[in-house]
């Protein structure tokens, strides 16, 4: 299955013809979220937001006591950023993010599984692979880990984000 994004219009083409081709009016959106804002105004364009952790904070919830089954974690989204929380409402992003509840468990279970002293061992074990422990557990964790690096990867701001609150990763 190909999955393309769409581009979206921040302003209006109606309304601000002379940024219909700007590329600072431009916006990679996915057709899910492209379709629910349609022409209705948001307050900031991401493209403004400098730091990601002020537009949204992802959590991982303990919704059971029994830690195995993937029903027993629940995303939660944050945003700290009151301009954002429109957008947030608009696109419906806290329903678009809990479908993605078994990322939560898989992201609780590698926490377990590589503990400090085996991402040690693996770093040391591959030393022609590995220059430091980050890149161990950037290749565990299949995303980016770096705060600046979060948009080169589907859900990586969200694994970056549950994998501090679980202690893997240090800010």
């Amino acid at each position: 299955m190909k999955t393309i994004c769409q581009i979206d219009h921040f302003f209006e083409k109606s309304k601000y013809p002379y940024l219909c081709l700007s590329l600072f009016n431009l916006i990679p959106v996915c057709s899910s979220c492209n379709l629910s804002k349609q022409s209705k105004k948001f307050g900031k364009s991401p493209l403004e937001i400098k730091d990601v952790d002020k537009g949204f904070k992802f959590s991982l919830e303990y919704a059971k006591a029994d830690y195995t089954k993937p029903d027993a974690f629940k995303v939660i989204t944050t945003t700290p950023d009151t301009d954002l929380k429109e957008q947030k409402e608009i696109l419906g992003l806290e329903k678009l993010y809990e479908k993605h509840n078994d990322i939560g468990h898989e992201l609780f279970l590698k926490q377990h599984i590589y503990s400090e002293d085996r991402i040690m061992e693996l770093c040391e074990s591959f030393p022609e692979l590995f220059t430091s422990p980050n890149e161990v557990r950037q290749l565990v964790l299949g995303s980016y880990i770096d705060k600046k690096d979060v948009g080169k990867r589907p859900l990586a701001k969200m694994t970056r984000d549950i994998m501090l609150q679980l202690g893997f990763l240090a800010d």
